[in-house]
């Protein structure tokens, strides 16, 4: 895999961050792109479809996706965008086929989930995705051959801040993978100061959250305007930046189109010594032409460093600099 611009962060922890996630399946060829050669007749990968779980009184839709072979394997949750139109569910078969369960779902008020959306019932709907996981069939049933003591989450664009939110609140989180992180924080900044400036909302924004909100849009509202009221409100309260030191205790990798994207995270997360992973690449936003780079970037991270304590090499005191693998 190579990129024109890459940059790689590791450095050794300062706590101790439980079990490493693992795919426990022997694969021939390259998972990224090769379809498993042989198909346990007992234990086929298969889909689980209509799996939900309810968040106050609402319904979250989900599914699981189980890879070939008896198990348990490790799951990672997936959490997509505003409001999702990239999936990355070619990222999620391939980590299927790498060995690892994995749960999909949409948010309440998004795609047909009930209730409505917003952005801090998203926060509310991932928690409860984290604790559906771990309870599901108690991880003693073949309908649940996960290991439920290795959880990772991958999260793009607001899903990869969801992922960052979620790490800072609970370290039971193997490890984690932001794609491209959205930062709600400085959008709030944004719409706060046209607001103070105009008396009205960015336009752009608002003509964005009708189109999104609208009937038979992709989300569902309490009301028109109230996402943009809750943007602005968010603050600094939904910086990670400012979760940093909660962040550290949680292996992560952050995976962007500009490093501008995450430097001011990671040097925050460097003052504690935090398990962190981060490269910038030369793509867009969805990684249009970087799919089998981005599925291959995924499986070794999550197979081979994810919870690792390691640290890199260094020669100048400071982080490496380095192509991605």
């Amino acid at each position: 895999m190579k990129s024109n611009r890459a940059i790689l962060y590791a450095a050794l922890a300062s706590v101790c961050l439980g079990s490493t996630v693992i795919a426990d399946v022997a694969l021939a060829g390259d998972p990224a792109t090769t379809d498993p050669e042989v198909t346990d007749p007992k234990y086929p990968p298969s889909m689980v479809p209509d799996m939900w779980f309810e968040v106050q009184g609402d319904r979250a839709n989900g599914y699981w996706l189980y890879p070939n072979g008896a198990g348990p394997f490790p799951t990672v949750i997936f959490l997509h965008g505003f409001p999702g139109y990239e999936q990355n569910r070619d990222t999620a078969q391939a980590l299927r086929r790498a060995g690892f369960v994995i749960f999909f779902f949409h948010y309440r008020g998004a795609w047909g989930s009930g209730g409505n959306f917003s952005f801090a019932g998203a926060r509310q709907d991932v928690d409860a995705a984290v604790e559906y996981v771990k309870s599901f069939c108690n991880g003693e049933c073949r309908d649940a051959p996960l290991d439920t003591d290795r959880i990772a989450l991958f999260g793009h664009s607001m899903g990869g801040w969801l992922v960052l939110m979620a790490a800072a609140k609970r370290q039971d989180l193997s490890c984690v993978m932001a794609l491209d992180f959205w930062n709600a924080s400085e959008s709030s900044v944004l719409l706060e100061k046209t607001l103070a400036e105009t008396g009205k909302h960015h336009p752009l924004w608002q003509k964005e959250e009708e189109q999104l909100t609208s009937k038979g849009a992709p989300l569902r509202t309490a009301a028109s305007g109230v996402l943009l009221d809750e943007l602005v409100a968010m603050g600094d309260d939904a910086d990670p930046v400012n979760r940093a030191n909660d962040i550290a205790k949680v292996p992560l990798f952050l995976l962007s189109r500009n490093i501008d994207m995450h430097e001011d995270l990671v040097a925050a997360l460097q003052e504690f010594d935090a398990p962190v992973r981060a490269e910038a690449w030369d793509t867009s936003h969805s990684f249009d032409n970087k799919r089998v780079a981005l599925s291959s970037a995924a499986i070794d991270w999550f197979t081979n460093s994810c919870g690792s304590k390691k640290a890199v090499d260094r020669d100048d005191g400071g982080f490496d600099h380095a192509r991605p693998p």
